[in-house]
């Protein structure tokens, strides 16, 4: 662990890879060398070596997420209501000590037009400014808070699914493949694929398989089959929630149903895959070393160590 370090670029193939990481701190650089790589970089805050080529594509649909929080919000705890509005979709939600988290996603083009309207505004108070206009619980909880620090901005985000059967770098959380933030299912994501990985490099009888090419190729075709199966599904429920969300008119019926008949929401809680999670008990057991198996090497069992409760 290097730490507070930044890495800058990753080249080579599976069984020899190399990144090139430098220290925040000062002008020192390393070349790191390792059999296995795996990239867990989220997804908007990329390699710096990808960057250059990422900010030639700009699109009016991009998305830009802000959060910020309230105190004294008039917001009950355990209601999480989700916000509507023409251009971009949000959320609140009441946490530790009574704080409130107002969150949003904002298309590029809603942004640009709200801030030529309110010149000399920051975009986050943009923001809380087209919030409080168009969506009416913001205004009725915010009216007698004050906001906790400024807001933070990141983006644009890249919902969709970046891992292949046939790519050499395993991937893990938001750079394996990202879901709209509507169902608030980030976190949970990036710790299950990992899990799911894990099962597969610690399969291996011994760490020496695992360094191999063509082993790490079957390893790889395998885990991009299973993160497809347990979350392809709740990406492509996200986005149909964040496209009704961001057409206000058009989630009208979705709510009309949803007040008739409440059980969809628990239908949808399911296929969202709040319900269950992507590795099973059986498969846990793997991450677990055992006395009967291979003594692992430090690399090993830097996998196995911190083994997750659940």
């Amino acid at each position: 662990m290097l730490q507070p370090w930044s890495a800058q670029a990753i080249g080579g193939r599976a069984g020899d890879w190399r990144c090139r990481v430098r220290a925040l701190d000062s002008d020192q650089g390393l070349m790191l060398q390792a059999p296995v790589a795996i990239a867990a970089h989220g997804s908007w805050e990329v390699l710096p070596s990808f960057r250059p080529r990422r900010r030639l594509t700009r699109s009016a649909s991009d998305l830009f997420a802000f959060k910020a929080n309230f105190q004294g919000a008039a917001l009950d705890e355990g209601l999480l209501p989700v916000l509507a509005f023409d251009g971009g979709y949000g959320g609140m939600v009441v946490g530790d000590g009574g704080t409130t988290t107002v969150a949003a996603c904002v298309r590029r083009d809603r942004l640009e037009a709200c801030r030529r309207a309110l010149p000399g505004l920051r975009a986050g108070e943009v923001v809380e400014a087209l919030l409080q206009r168009e969506c009416g619980g913001v205004r009725d909880a915010l009216r007698s808070a004050s906001r906790d620090g400024a807001w933070l901005a990141a983006g644009p985000i890249d919902p969709g699914i970046r891992l292949r059967t046939d790519d050499g770098l395993l991937r893990i959380g938001n750079a394996a493949g990202e879901a709209h933030p509507i169902i608030g299912e980030g976190i949970s994501m990036a710790l299950q694929s990992a899990w799911l990985l894990c099962t597969q490099l610690l399969g291996a009888e011994g760490w020496v398989d695992a360094t191999g090419p063509a082993w790490q190729r079957e390893a790889a075709h395998r885990y991009a089959l299973q993160w497809r199966r347990a979350f392809e599904t709740r990406l492509q429920l996200a986005a149909a929630f964040a496209q009704m969300a961001m057409r206000p008119a058009a989630a009208v019926p979705l709510v009309t149903l949803a007040r008739a008949f409440p059980g969809l929401l628990t239908l949808g809680a399911k296929m969202g895959g709040k319900t269950h999670c992507a590795v099973t008990p059986a498969a846990i057991e793997l991450l677990t070393p055992r006395p009967t198996r291979r003594p692992a090497t430090p690399m090993a069992q830097a996998f196995a160590t911190p083994a997750l409760p659940g």
